[in-house]
């Protein structure tokens, strides 16, 4: 598209900000002219001034968003499943300490670790690029880019590259940080930490510049142990997990708006779990080794393709005590079941070959189009299963 087109659709939409049509329109223009960035900035934009449409495409983009106590996953459920005829494939990374998933989009996961983060790709399962990060510096992700925190600043890295896009600085040490669309928020320590400040941040075209400002009560920041951002969602930001007091995104101000409590309540599961007893079709664990040992699910994580359910499960060693059975601490297996929504049947029951698991692990599952990825956190090590159908090729896109 010739650059004066462009500019008279930048002009057009810049006139009409809620014209949506002419916002996807400018949308698919960009990614025609090779402008991903630019193409990114428009669709946040129009996705945070409503545009339900631009809102379902960016969530089929992101697989597994943040998992933001107050920032439920969404799950598309309309990725091309695995078949039953599947191919298995394992990557194990050395990680020191443990490590955790905190998005993923279709090409790469975004993996926090003590050190910072590992971008690593989804079909080869090798590692694109790395970022140090600070053990206690908060991130977040902002479309399929990342946010981050460096003393005061902050600081947008690409996605794709790991490279810096933009730095801002903030009026203090920026402790935790929360993002939805292209509007964010920080908690930082004004005056060497004596006051808690709440910010909100433009995080698209004019990155990092400062919205508006609040303070929050409590004391001293610096002597508040774990205050933090637990969540942004459907326009609100909440402090200290306080599921009462949430903050429009947009001006800062406290929400008074009844439906919020709702949609907070809505929202703010941070994983699927199963809890006991187990859902019925799922089958029995066990061990080929040794059949008669008897295991629990815990920790059980779940997606969603076409008609197709996966759940990722550690497995639990019951056994006999006095006064009742006790369940042991440390799982003995990792179990990967997909099962046929419609007729109820198990495609894949499969115990993942994962040596001496510890008693703090995590699991996440996320769906592609025709896979399906399988992490297991534990310490010092993360290791990726990623189950495809027969009939995917690598070179196909994902």
């Amino acid at each position: 598209m010739p650059d004066d087109e462009l500019r008279q659709l930048e002009r057009a939409t810049s006139e009409a900000p809620g014209d949506f049509v002419l916002g996807r329109r400018y949308v698919q223009a960009l990614e025609r002219a090779g402008d991903r960035r630019g193409a990114q900035l428009e669709r946040l934009r129009i996705a945070r001034s409503g545009d339900e449409e631009t809102r379902v495409a960016l969530r089929s983009l992101l697989p597994l968003p943040p998992r933001l106590l107050g920032k439920k996953r969404e799950r598309p459920g309309d990725r091309e499943p695995i078949a039953a005829t599947s191919s298995e494939r394992r990557t194990t990374f050395s990680i020191d300490g443990l490590s955790r998933l905190i998005a993923a989009t279709e090409t790469l996961l975004f993996v926090r670790t003590r050190r910072g983060i590992i971008a690593i790709e989804t079909v080869t399962l090798s590692e694109r690029w790395q970022h140090p990060l600070a053990e206690q510096a908060p991130s977040a992700v902002c479309g399929s880019d990342l946010v981050i925190a460096d003393g005061r600043d902050v600081v947008l890295l690409d996605g794709e590259s790991g490279g810096e896009l933009a730095r801002a600085g903030t009026a203090g040490q920026v402790v935790s940080l929360g993002a939805e669309y292209d509007r964010g928020a920080a908690l930082v320590g004004a005056n060497r930490g004596r006051l808690p400040l709440l910010i909100g941040l433009e995080l698209g075209r004019d990155f990092g510049r400062t919205i508006w400002k609040r303070v929050l009560p409590g004391g001293p920041l610096r002597e508040v142990e774990r205050r933090k951002i637990h969540g942004v969602a459907v326009g609100h930001v909440v402090v200290d997990n306080s599921s009462t007091h949430g903050y429009r995104l947009e001006d800062g101000a406290p929400s008074e708006d009844s439906s919020w409590r709702v949609c907070w309540t809505t929202v703010s599961c941070t994983t699927d779990s199963l809890a006991s007893p187990e859902p019925k079709g799922l089958p029995e664990l066990r061990l080929a080794r040794d059949p008669a040992l008897r295991f629990r699910r815990s920790q059980a994580e779940i997606a969603h393709a076409r008609n197709l359910t996966y759940v990722l499960s550690f497995g639990r060693q019951v056994t006999q005590a006095p006064g009742g059975e006790i369940v042991l601490p440390h799982a003995q297996l990792v179990n990967f079941v997909a099962r046929d929504d419609v007729s109820g049947r198990v495609l894949i029951d499969r115990n993942l070959e994962v040596d001496s698991l510890g008693e703090f692990g995590e699991l996440e599952v996320v769906a592609l189009p025709r896979a399906v990825l399988a992490l297991v956190c534990d310490l010092g090590r993360l290791e990726i299963f990623r189950f495809e159908s027969a009939s995917y090729r690598p070179n196909q896109p994902t």
